[in-house]
């Protein structure tokens, strides 16, 4: 399954690096250097595109586990259902199901808390990656700003 790139409109800009240095070194700031700089933007881009991969992968993990606690809730409704109408006396009928609503009720609260613990993995997996790039560039910038041209 291919999944469209959100970023893809700002391939519509067409900048050039080269046009960028260019337009950077005509602003002549004394012991910056441009390349580096840009170098260090890039990298951003790069990290912002890896972020969006690994945020589309754990919204398709949630999506996937969500479809299959649908299909086995679907599965196991019908089975109740069964299971309610071959109860022998009328009367036991309340308490299968009581049973089978506790049994329904719980396995729900396992199911939000296992969606729960996957979306808020897959939004540290992505807060990772900008997080990583972020420290990273406090150092590219600490370099750029103290080399000399």
């Amino acid at each position: 399954m291919t999944t469209p790139n959100p970023f893809e409109m700002f391939s519509k800009f067409n900048l050039n690096p080269a046009d960028m240095t260019k337009a950077m070194e005509s602003l002549k700031i004394p012991g910056v250097n441009v390349e580096a700089l840009l170098s260090s933007q890039q990298k951003y881009i790069d990290a912002l595109n890896a972020a969006n991969r690994v945020a589309i992968e754990g919204v398709q993990t949630l999506g996937q586990r969500q479809a299959e606690i649908f299909r086995r809730a679907m599965e196991e409704a019908s089975k109740a259902a069964q299971d309610v109408a071959t109860v022998g006396q009328p009367q036991d009928i309340p308490a299968k199901q009581a049973e089978i609503a506790k049994t329904a009720f719980e396995k729900g609260l396992a199911n939000m808390q296992e969606l729960a613990e996957l979306a808020a993995r897959a939004n540290n997996d992505t807060l990772e990656v900008i997080n990583k790039r972020v420290a990273e560039a406090f150092d590219d910038l600490q370099a750029i700003l103290s080399q000399k041209k």
